[in-house]
């Protein structure tokens, strides 16, 4: 993330030159590390540069499950999952939830706000199908 305007315009000529690539509007990463990065890590890496850049923020669904070290299947890991009451943007790497939380329902990993285990796993097989839903569901038994 840029920290002034000459770092920004700086990273934009980069982009330009295809040095870097810009996986969400004000973030950035080298092109060689994110595109050879497994689907795990650049979604993981998101989230946790999102979380920095908005602590306000509180991740669900499968970001919030991949937080807490869940397996996720990577076809789930496609955007990150958010608690909002924006709209959603199709083209957005950021895919917003409008879902009302309870006291407990949000935690502190690792820094980014989620919505808590046992929430981030009803989430998860309410919303995912039932194969995925079910990966996610044996990774936290494991």
């Amino acid at each position: 993330m840029p920290e002034c305007h000459a770092e920004e315009a700086l990273l934009h000529r980069l982009r330009a030159a295809g040095e870097v690539t810009c996986p969400c509007r004000g973030i950035f990463a080298r092109t060689a590390a994110y595109g050879s990065a497994p689907p795990r890590v650049r979604s993981y890496k998101l989230v946790r540069t999102l979380g920095k850049t908005h602590p306000e923020w509180i991740f669900c669904l499968y970001s919030a499950a991949m937080v807490h070290g869940l397996q996720v299947p990577n076809r789930l890991l496609d955007k990150a999952h958010v608690v909002s009451a924006l709209p959603n943007s199709p083209a957005s790497p950021i895919a917003r939830h409008t879902w009302a939380l309870r006291d407990g329902d949000v935690v502190k990993v690792m820094g980014v706000q989620v919505t808590s285990f046992r929430r981030t796993l009803i989430d998860c097989l309410c919303a995912a199908p039932f194969k995925e839903g079910l990966a996610i569901v044996d990774s936290a038994l494991h």
